[in-house]
């Protein structure tokens, strides 16, 4: 238990409601929302929410790593998350080639996957990003969270393998969606 700046006592999991001239109640916290710990130096740091709810890899995320199909320039990795999220990082080593030959058909296996098993959790976040090797990498690592009926819509309109059609549109324009870091021409910004 402890004091507020409001010399009130607050403790556990409530918060005081405050109103001028009102007498001060609890408020259940709000419930938490998917989020990731960011891997690496100099992190860690949630992306999503700034509370600093307890995380783990979660099994659902190390289940979900397997839904994308093998290949040597593609690393798929699950990630700390808070309960009820399956957290994924998928990067393609892209070597003269198409940027995303290899991620968006990850990503898409990642998806239906979840769709599919109710069991892997409320929240979705996929990190990804295309590591441009022989020239400037003009994409940052970007990180997207859905929640499960998000993903589930995304799956009745039809989840096509690698192909960007308006249903994949609308799928990442509802995400909410974090920018981690970019290089654009030897430049971070």
């Amino acid at each position: 238990m402890t004091t507020s700046c409001f010399g009130k006592s607050v403790a556990g999991n409530s918060l005081p409601n405050i109103a001028p001239g009102a007498a001060t109640h609890a408020v259940a916290a709000p419930a938490i929302a998917g989020d990731v710990l960011l891997p690496g130096p100099p992190y860690p740091f949630y992306l999503f929410e700034r509370a600093t709810p307890p995380t783990n890899i979660q099994k659902s995320s190390a289940d979900l790593v397997g839904a994308a199909t093998p290949h040597h320039n593609l690393h798929v990795v699950a990630l700390k998350s808070t309960e009820d999220t399956s957290a994924l990082i998928v990067i393609e080593v892209s070597i003269h080639a198409r940027w995303g030959k290899l991620m968006i058909p990850a990503e898409r296996q990642i998806i239906q996957a979840f769709a599919d098993n109710p069991s892997l959790g409320k929240w979705l976040i996929l990190l990804t990003d295309v590591d441009v090797r022989g020239e400037p990498d003009p994409i940052p690592l970007t990180a997207y969270r859905w929640t499960r009926d998000e993903v589930e819509k995304y799956k009745e309109c039809g989840i096509p393998p690698a192909a960007i059609d308006s249903c994949t549109q609308t799928f990442y324009l509802v995400a909410k969606m974090v920018l981690v870091s970019a290089k654009v021409r030897g430049v971070q910004q």
